[in-house]
């Protein structure tokens, strides 16, 4: 039987400086969601800054390289760069001299490669259209981070400028 397992902790960290998104060099409203705060007669709906799931696992999958880094385990030129793009193009397979699966039975092989190539691909999953596509479902799932209730007065929302990260070869060909 396949177990599951629920983290929940609480953390004080500054929400609105870790979810930057939206446009690029701009200044622009960052992440929020609302949620129901009781208050002593009825219910009050604010909006707080939240971290993205998102964000979230490309923390955890920084971590997976660092801990791969330490083991020794493998790692392709991209994880190692933390951009987490696994795969999702023919042409990062032909970074890491993998071959696309031409019919359903290179399936297997395609995987194996890659796992082969890439220990973060083994956890946290990839989807390689290539050829033939070929899916490994990430082990863990990441939900949105939001404040605890009774520090939801306390949240402040703030438009900060900021930059997106770009991945390093930005050359056009």
């Amino acid at each position: 039987m396949k177990g599951f397992i629920s983290i929940v902790c609480r953390a004080l960290i500054n929400t609105e400086s870790l979810s930057g998104v939206e446009t690029i060099g701009n200044l622009s409203r960052h992440r929020t969601a609302p949620i129901v705060i009781p208050n002593g007669d009825g219910y009050t709906i604010r909006f707080v800054p939240v971290l993205s799931g998102e964000s979230l696992a490309h923390y955890y999958q920084e971590l997976l390289v660092e801990q791969a880094e330490k083991l020794g385990l493998p790692l392709s030129q991209r994880s190692r760069r933390l951009e987490f793009l696994k795969f999702s193009a023919e042409k990062l397979l032909e970074e890491e001299n993998i071959a696309a699966a031409k019919n359903e039975n290179e399936i297997r092989r395609v995987e194996v490669d890659i796992l082969l190539k890439d220990y973060v691909c083994d956890v946290g999953g990839f989807l390689c259209p290539a050829g033939v596509p070929v899916k490994r479902t990430s082990c863990f799932q990441v939900g949105y981070a939001i404040p605890a209730i009774y520090e939801g007065e306390a949240s402040a929302l703030e438009s900060q400028f900021h930059m997106r990260f770009s991945p390093s070869n930005m050359i056009k060909e």
